[in-house]
């Protein structure tokens, strides 16, 4: 049996930091656990290819709590 994230209930309150999600498999999980009402870190290089990927992301999940970090390497997150 294949896993679905439709199958799986709202988690508000939880945090999730994806890599590497302005494009393929990292966009797709951050639009996933976006629709699941958790708070989603954005975590890419590009701030254009970040924002872009935001505003795909938030039409298709508008309850989505989507945060931009950019960095690369220590600093990341500051």
């Amino acid at each position: 049996m294949a896993f679905d994230m439709d199958d799986t209930s709202d988690q508000p309150g939880r945090l999730v930091i994806v890599t590497g999600s302005n494009s393929g498999l990292g966009y797709e999980t951050v639009l996933a656990r976006t629709k699941k009402a958790l708070k989603v870190v954005i975590a890419c290089r590009s701030p254009d290819k970040a924002e872009t990927a935001k505003q795909y992301i938030l039409p298709q999940a508008p309850n989505g709590d989507l945060e931009k970090r950019l960095g690369f390497y220590p600093g990341l997150f500051y």
